[in-house]
Formats: structure tokens, sequence, C-alpha cells
């Protein structure tokens, strides 16, 4: 009789055992199958941090996976994104139809929309005959914003906040034709400190080493004398916000030193229509005398200065040929007009300005060459890197007092031809190319 109860028992509890088995392996079948889409964009956000790349957010969103990133790792912005497809094609089995949203940040600001149709990309990238499905598929926008709602509560990896850099920048300046003088130069090694404390905000700290100085030979000719230049001494010191607000609005305001012995606060807005390709412009500023050596030159004044400006720039696409006109107060209390044409060439700038102020008539050309190395290193807690461009700006009347107007170094121009849609689109397309 026990015998036969046991066995009962016996066989109940075995049953059982294989029951609690059976829904232990099928509960875990579900459970891996559920993991898989987070881990699909847990490996790509660790995929690109591991290379370098800032404030990087991925996230699935049905067939598309929406990806966010800053690239401080390569000098070019369209060089980054065409390592972030790269790293994105590598890193995981994704599917041919899925869709990739890019959205590319600065100091934690979205600035572009890049998409991208992968099974594309990857017949662009296999040289496939038929390369237009990709240039189709291909998008570069100003408007992120619906993007970015699907992804910007998912935390970030990476970030780029209290991550400082030194770079190190060349500077000359120079003038032709004086005649006691016939060349003057000026050549000046300048360590720039740059820290991101939050979004947007971020501090910049210059020190300026002479190198080279023969603008201060002669009291009695120049009216320029630079009685500094021989001085190791700061340069630009300021504290910048920059801002992104809707409908394409860009704003900086900026408060420090600035060169031209000037100190204050320089507020600029430009709004961008037409995906980038028509931008309106204003700039105040207000700034005072200083200086940090004692010394000043002598034809700065103990006066404070209201700067005003509005311009207007147009930028024609097949050429990426940019015309600028701005119009307002130069220092001193100056009226002026100034008219630009810049072409860019890859990442080399050539540029040529007329400048019409109520004493005088002048113009020159400028240009702005890329500096080695194409990539730096991975952006740590401290980095020393070169900086990226060497600019030059020469006028052939070489009068400081005529249309002068001082650096913030933050100016708005030269950050956002580097963002335009139609530059990263053209560049993009050659760097898949050359660097797959």
């Amino acid at each position: 009789m026990f015998e036969i109860v046991a066995r009962k028992y016996g066989l109940l509890h075995y049953k059982i055992l294989v029951l609690c088995h059976f829904v232990l392996i099928v509960s875990g079948f579900f459970n891996y199958s559920t993991a898989q889409v987070p881990s699909l964009s847990d490996s790509i956000t660790t995929f690109l941090s591991n290379e370098g790349f800032e404030n990087v957010r991925t996230k699935i969103d049905g067939s598309d996976l929406v990806v966010a990133f800053e690239n401080r790792r390569y000098r070019s912005q369209a060089r980054g994104l065409a390592e972030v497809l790269r790293c994105i094609s590598h890193s995981a089995n994704i599917a041919a139809d899925t869709r990739i949203l890019l959205v590319v940040l600065h100091q934690e600001v979205p600035m572009l929309l890049v998409t991208v149709g992968f099974d594309a990309y990857n017949k662009f990238v296999d040289d496939f005959p038929d390369s237009i499905p990709f240039t189709d598929s291909l998008n570069v926008t100003m408007e992120y914003n619906l993007v970015w709602e699907k992804i910007s509560a998912t935390p970030s990896s990476n970030q780029s906040k209290f991550k400082s850099d030194i770079s190190v920048i060349p500077q000359f300046r120079g003038q032709f034709g004086d005649f006691n003088y016939p060349i003057r130069a000026n050549i000046n090694i300048i360590p720039e400190y740059n820290l991101l404390i939050t979004r947007g905000l971020s501090l910049k700290a210059q020190m300026i080493i002479p190198v080279y100085n023969d603008f201060n030979k002669d009291r009695l000719v120049y009216h320029d004398l630079d009685e500094e230049g021989d001085m190791i001494r700061p340069g630009v010191i300021s504290l910048t916000q920059f801002l992104r607000l809707d409908d394409e609005v860009f704003v900086t305001a900026t408060a420090g030193f600035f060169d031209k012995n000037r100190a204050g606060a320089n507020f600029e807005m430009k709004k961008y229509l037409a995906n980038g390709k028509i931008s309106l412009g204003a700039n105040v500023g207000y700034t005072t005398d200083y200086t940090y050596t004692g010394v000043k030159t002598d034809y700065l004044v103990d006066e404070n200065y209201l700067t005003a400006f509005l311009s207007a720039e147009y930028r024609y696409e097949p050429y990426d040929l940019v015309g600028g006109l701005h119009i307002g107060k130069y220092l001193y209390n100056e009226m002026g007009v100034r008219m630009d044409l810049m072409r860019q060439f890859r990442e080399v700038n050539v540029g040529f300005f007329v400048l019409a102020t109520e004493s005088e008539l002048n113009g020159g050309f400028n240009f702005s060459i890329p500096i080695p190395p194409r990539k730096y290193s991975k952006p740590k807690y401290f980095r020393i890197r070169p900086t990226e461009k060497f600019t030059w700006e020469y006028r052939a009347k070489g009068l400081p007092t005529t249309g002068t107007m001082y650096n913030t170094e933050n100016e708005l121009f030269r950050l956002m031809i580097e963002f335009n849609p139609d530059y990263i689109k053209r560049n993009l397309l050659l760097d898949i190319k050359k660097y797959n």
C-alpha cells in the first residue's frame, strides 16, 4: 500500500519537475528573443563610444535606427559621419530595409539630421553599378525636431562635459608695401584651452607666445605700432553660451576679453532659410578698452564702444560658393559696409572682400587651410592637439582704425559653414568612397 502511494507521489513529483523546466525554458526563450532589440542599440552605442564619439544615443523605432552623436575625433564633420556609418555597418547585423537616422551634435546641441537607407549604403560602398538609390536615400537637413524627440530621453554615453582640449594655433599677421619696411610680419604661437561646462556653455582661454614681430620698429612711422607684441600675454578669454532655438535660429552670447584690447560682451543671432542656403543675422556688442601688460597700443583710446551689424548670406550650392553682406557700426563709431565672396574646396576656404567705411575703401583676401592630422586622439578629460585650420586675412591697406572689429573666436559663420547641409552631403559622398 505504502509502496503504491510513494510511487504515485514520486511520479507526480517527476511530472512537476518536468513542467517547471519546460516553463523555464520557454520563458527564457522569450526573454532572449525580446532582448535582441536593446542589445543591438547597446552594441552600436558601445562601438561608437569606444571609437571616440561623444554624447552617443541609440534607439530602434520600428524599421528606423536612430543614432545621435558628437564628433570631436575627426577634423571634418563629413569624415566623422562617414566613420559613424562604417561603424554601424560593422557593429551588428542590421536588416537591409533599415533606415538610419543620424542626429549630428555640437556641444550637445542638435545641428543636422542625416537620413540614409542601409541597403542603398551597402551597395554604394560595394561599388554597385547603380548608385542613384543611395544618393536619393541620402538626405541632410537642419530640421531634426521629430527625430530628436524620439531619442532625447535616452541616456547618452561617453559625455563631453568637463573634457578639455588644448589646441595649438599658429598665428601670422603681415603687411606689404610700406616704404621703409616693405614686408612686416608678426608670428605668434597660441595655446588655446577649451572646456565644455554644460550643454552649449564653453570656456575659452588663450596665451599668446610671440615668435617674431617687426610691427613695432618705428614709432614715428606706424600708426598701428604694436607695443605689446613682444610680450607673452593672455589672448581671448571668454565664456560663451551657444543655443539653438526653433525654426533654425542659432544664438551665441559671449562675455570676456577679446582681441584688439577689448573687453565686454557680444551677442550674435542667425536665422537660416531654405535648408541653410540663406541666412539673416544680427550682431551687437559693447566693449571697453583694457590691457593685461600695462602697455597700450597708440591707436586705442580709453573709451567704450557699441558695435552693431546686420548681415545676409547666400550659398550657391553647385560650387559651395558663399556671398555675404554686412552693414553696421564698427569700433571707434565708424559706419561701414563689407561684401564677402568665399568658396569652399573640401576643407580649404578661399575668399575675397571689399570694405567701405566713412573714411576709407579697403579690400583683400582670406583663406583657411586644414592642419594635419585628419584624426585626433580620443577625447579624454585632457587632450593636446593642433588646431583644425590655419586662417589668415590680408588687407591691402593695413590701417587698423578703418573697419576694425574685435574677434570673439566664437563667430557663428565659421561654425555654420562646417555644418551646412549641402556641404556635408557633397563631402560625405566623397568620404564614404574614400575611407571604406
